[in-house]
């Protein structure tokens, strides 16, 4: 079972609720845009949303892949959200 809760600005989870919906709804009436969730036996926790405009979208720490081999990760794009290295 998993407990969820809202991620403040120091990158630690706070236990909001039982369920994703939820911590969604707490977040957002309060101002807080990354929501995690830990296991209730645990307390290594991992975000798994964010807050981008006014949709929750999941969240992606950017993992580069190298697309074309070449060594060069300049070129990369993220394999999850397709977002692009600078």
């Amino acid at each position: 079972m998993n407990i969820y809760g809202i991620i403040d600005s120091n990158n630690c989870l706070i236990d909001i609720s039982k369920s994703e919906q939820g911590t969604k709804r707490y977040a957002t009436k309060n101002g807080y845009n990354k929501i995690g969730y830990r296991n209730v036996n645990s307390y290594n926790a991992t975000i798994s949303h964010e807050k981008v405009g006014s949709k929750w979208i999941e969240y992606c720490e950017h993992s580069f892949i190298d697309d074309d081999n070449d060594g060069i990760y300049g070129s990369s794009s993220c394999r999850y959200c397709g977002a692009k290295e600078d």
